[in-house]
């Protein structure tokens, strides 16, 4: 019997490198495919497909392993017989990253892990698996679409499924102490033991194959025909250099920044001129970016507290700070920075003059009110920014410098 089930996992490897080669013209790819052995039992198939047309990488992998000794990871599992005579687990493993940023990353895999009887045969199992999605450019209704065409698979398998197995994937990718979760979910399930017999449990995890492929393809082909520019797709390479450092707020970061180029366009054709961008926070961040990079459409910036850097130590909610000022700092053209303005103070736990030290330049008003007389001071670091807002409405010499600054600018 195992072998008929090892046969059945092949056959889905086969089905999901089928349908990649579909969306890839393998004449422009590189592909690779490797069998190996364990020496202890057992072995697999990897396939690869890089630098193609349609994905920058993908692969579709298989392993059917088995051994006499059970793995201490299984024991914990709610397998009834004993292993007297081994064990087998197999599965296939499925990971995309297309070449388009705007089609998400996936990853899907099945797997299945069984005890033998004396005749070799699996005699208690369990199965497990599910997929996810990472998207760098997120759609809502791609979002939507993911999770309905999921519930909708699972339904006829189980009331709870859905709820039960997205919870889990939540669950699953959440990083507790970076108080994160990678991508938008999916479904994840573990140690099922819900069919009566092997055959159903395979089959079950065959029609999740090709739930996964049909929710994914759905998405491809809505956004592979979608344009994308070289800083869109640099931007996606930073993120992918940090492996599953994946974070939509760095991914938001960059959709703000292309949606106020935007706006700005907009309003520049209907006749506005001497634009000015005050921003906050990361708003300073994206307003000094786009000050740099259409110095002509944008007259000034007032930046307060401009996100950056500041003290990583402190970013619990923002773990990837470091690519989003990799990402950011690379993006300033110091020289285009004229007419410039900088709010900082020293008492906000996360930007201080220090961190923003290299904005202290000539052609940029650098403002450093750490030493100003403002009564909120005590309380920064609780909100990051807010006290500069009850500076500016206490402090006379802060407003009149702005007003100063904005008259030379008309």
């Amino acid at each position: 019997m195992r072998y008929e089930e090892e046969k059945k996992f092949k056959g889905m490897q086969s089905f999901v490198k089928r349908k990649f080669e579909d969306l890839e013209n393998l004449e422009n790819a590189s592909v690779s495919e490797d069998e190996w052995e364990r020496p202890e039992g057992g072995g697999g198939n990897t396939y690869v497909i890089s630098n193609g047309n349609f994905f920058d990488n993908c692969a579709v992998n298989f392993s059917s392993i088995y051994g006499k000794d059970l793995p201490s990871t299984a024991l914990a599992k709610t397998l009834k017989k004993e292993a007297k005579h081994g064990y087998q687990a197999m599965g296939i493993s499925v990971i995309s990253h297309p070449k388009n940023p705007h089609i998400p990353t996936s990853h899907m895999n099945v797997r299945l892990f069984g005890i033998l009887d004396k005749n070799g045969e699996i005699c208690d199992w369990w199965v497990g698996g599910g997929y996810d999605l990472t998207p760098f450019f997120p759609y809502k209704d791609d979002i939507i679409g993911w999770h309905d065409d999921a519930k909708k698979f699972l339904e006829p398998y189980g009331a709870n499924f859905y709820k039960e197995f997205s919870e889990n994937c939540n669950n699953y990718f959440n990083i507790p102490h970076r108080s994160e979760r990678r991508g938008i979910g999916g479904i994840f399930f573990d140690d099922l033991r819900d069919f009566p017999s092997i055959h159903q449990s395979v089959s079950f995890l065959q029609a999740v194959v090709v739930s996964y492929l049909n929710s994914y393809t759905d998405i491809v082909k809505k956004r592979q025909n979608t344009d994308y520019d070289k800083k869109q797709k640099e931007f996606l390479n930073i993120i992918k250099t940090d492996g599953d450092k994946i974070k939509f707020q760095t991914q938001k970061q960059f959709v703000k920044q292309k949606l106020i180029n935007q706006k700005i366009d907009d309003l520049i054709n209907l006749g506005f001129n001497n634009i000015i961008l005050v921003g906050h926070s990361a708003g300073g961040w994206a307003s000094i970016t786009l000050k740099s990079q259409f110095p002509k459409k944008i007259g000034a910036v007032i930046a307060i507290n401009p996100a950056f850097s500041g003290k990583f130590s402190n970013r619990k909610n923002w773990p990837f700070w470091a690519i989003i000022r990799e990402y950011g700092v690379s993006q300033i053209d110091i020289t285009n920075l004229k007419n410039t303005m900088v709010y900082v103070h020293d008492k906000d736990e996360w930007e201080t003059s220090e961190s923003l030290s290299f904005l202290n330049i000539d052609n940029v008003n650098f403002k450093n009110i750490s030493k100003s007389n403002c009564k909120a001071k005590l309380i920064f670091g609780k909100h990051h920014g807010i006290p500069l807002t009850k500076c500016f409405a206490e402090s006379d010499v802060n407003k009149k410098e702005m007003i100063k600054f904005l008259e030379e600018i008309f």
